[in-house]
């Protein structure tokens, strides 16, 4: 069996996601009642998608072995950001198990967000270092621990008032990883820990 992780598939979105802290924008107040005018639209357009194209997938993923297994890992983390803030989850689907719950629920939250017209803005994710279990001959998979530090993030709604954001932080992530005929898919994501920068991590 895989190695047991230590959080289920809720909690893992939540660390990931920009340990996120909701920020409350107050209402407008209301004013006393007035002979009409006209209406003048004062919203601001919401501003572009970022011309930004995914992160470069490293030539590792072609093999089929353990480092295959790791690049994988690795790439399909760094492709979080990108897909949020763009909405374009074309290289995030190509990586995603059709059963992984964490992958279908970033696709869900990245593809609101931009039909929706909010922004996100941040959240970067880098990992500094890897931990491969053992193959699960069992699972015909690989369970990959990826250490990360993740930057500050911001959501925004069309009028670019903020709807939440959250710290910049690191963590363990658990991602769990097998070869298919199509090349590798991430089978479930998971978070083993996570903390935020203000604090140095242990070692």
């Amino acid at each position: 069996m895989l190695p047991k992780r230590s959080s289920t598939f809720a909690v893992a979105a939540t660390a990931i996601m920009l340990g996120a802290c909701t920020v409350q924008v107050p209402a407008p107040a209301s004013e006393p009642a007035s002979e009409p005018a006209p209406v003048v639209s004062t919203t601001p357009a919401a501003p572009p998608a970022p011309a930004m194209a995914p992160p470069v997938a490293p030539a590792e993923l072609e093999r089929t072995d353990d480092v295959g297994a790791q690049a994988a890992a690795e790439y399909f983390v760094t492709l979080w950001s990108y897909t949020m803030q763009t909405g374009d989850v074309a290289a995030w689907d190509a990586l995603s198990d059709e059963l992984c719950q964490f992958c279908l629920w970033t696709r869900g939250l990245a593809l609101s967000i931009r039909d929706s017209g909010d922004t996100f803005t941040g959240g970067e994710i880098t990992p500094v270092g890897t931990y491969l279990h053992p193959f699960d001959a069992a699972a015909a998979a690989y369970p990959v621990d990826v250490d990360f530090v993740q930057a500050p993030s911001l959501q925004a709604d069309a009028t670019r008032a903020a709807i939440s954001a959250g710290p910049a932080h690191y963590g363990t992530l658990g991602v769990d990883v097998a070869r298919l005929d199509e090349g590798w898919k991430v089978l479930e994501v998971t978070s083993q820990g996570e903390s935020d920068l203000g604090a140095e991590p242990n070692g």
